[in-house]
């Protein structure tokens, strides 16, 4: 089930150079295409921030994910390479490859989106903060590095790398995190980057409920 529309109306009139730029900004939201890695804790919150986009006015087909691991794919784009032994980590240079160089190639990337996780949601009732694995969390900044050494990857491919750290724990905190990274891109208000969190975290609880009652059932 899509999510609701959340989104402002895009302002009739400017009044200033400010309001022309999130109207701008607003009005290409349904042409706006963004990327996002097949990998880590995404396959757990996908349906969180596909339902935050899908629910600012980005076109679900325009939420692009990279394909599933396979030999190929980790073959086709492991030659950055990286020295850490943890696989899923390493893995993930691979996928951001099959996102410039696979997906870019079919039809261009406005943002690649990959997000650093600081503390993550957990079901467990009074157990400490969830935080997430330390690898995990600066990940995004090992695939920048790897993207940008030599030279600058994303800005030759015209995409713009968007990798803000994240603390889902905290319902407050997640909404300013995620009104800093996406408002230059999106236009975003306060006030509908709330609602647009509510609706992720809408189509989150929904997702892991109806894990929970097919687990039951198997």
């Amino acid at each position: 089930q899509r999510p609701a529309r959340v989104a402002d109306p895009v302002p009739e009139r400017a009044w200033s150079p400010r309001v022309t730029q999130r109207a701008a900004l607003m009005a290409r939201r349904s042409k706006l295409r963004v990327g996002v890695p097949r990998v880590l804790y995404m396959y757990g919150y996908a349906p969180l921030f596909s339902a935050y986009l899908e629910s600012l006015g980005v076109t679900a087909g325009r939420i692009v994910y990279s394909d599933v691991t396979t030999d190929e794919l980790y073959r086709a784009g492991c030659s950055r390479g990286a020295i850490d032994p943890c696989f899923p980590s390493k893995v993930v240079l691979a996928h951001v490859h099959n996102l410039v160089f696979a997906k870019h190639a079919r039809a261009p990337l406005d943002c690649l989106f990959f997000p650093m996780f600081d503390v993550v949601t957990s079901p467990v009732v009074g157990k400490p903060r969830p935080n997430a694995c330390p690898t995990i969390t600066v990940t995004p900044e090992t695939v920048k590095a790897a993207f940008t050494k030599e030279r600058d990857v994303f800005a030759d491919q015209g995409i713009r790398y968007v990798s803000p750290l994240l603390d889902l724990s905290d319902r407050r905190l997640f909404s300013l995190q995620m009104l800093e990274a996406w408002a230059p891109i999106l236009g975003l208000s306060v006030e509908e980057n709330d609602r647009a969190v509510a609706a992720g975290f809408h189509a989150l609880e929904a997702w892991e409920a109806d894990l929970r009652r097919r687990a039951r059932r198997t």
